[in-house]
């Protein structure tokens, strides 16, 4: 059976806050992770968030991106979400419902990239 929650790393740095996640996949821990980040945002009194996921190396099945992206887009409303994940696909169905629906969220592969959006680098806006 899997524990209810990935295991997290909150800090902050430079007006920042960084959130570290690891385990393994699942959905419900995904959408706790969801809420986690909009509490600690809220708790530190920041908008911009670097959401670190290479420690959950699972792909994320395809049927599950939509409900992924339709929480973050409740929950993130006024944040700026920089995903570092391993791999970020070149089109992903949950940040393309989630920023359909009003919130600023992009997912990197590069921490500097990441950085730089959430910084408001022109070229990084340029990011997916």
């Amino acid at each position: 059976m899997l524990a209810s929650a990935y295991r997290l790393t909150v800090a902050m740095d430079g007006g920042i806050l960084r959130v570290k996640a690891s385990g393994t996949y699942a959905l419900r821990r995904s959408l706790a992770l969801i809420g986690a980040v909009r509490r600690d945002a809220d708790r530190f009194a920041v908008t911009r968030v670097l959401l670190e996921t290479t420690g959950v190396p699972q792909p994320i099945p395809d049927l599950e991106r939509a409900t992924l992206g339709e929480e973050a887009a409740r929950e993130w409303r006024g944040l700026t979400v920089a995903i570092l994940h391993r791999t970020p696909p070149r089109s992903d169905a949950a940040t393309i419902v989630a920023r359909n629906r009003g919130a600023n969220v992009r997912v990197f592969g590069s921490e500097a990239d990441a950085i730089a959006w959430l910084n408001g680098s022109e070229s990084a806006l340029q990011a997916p």
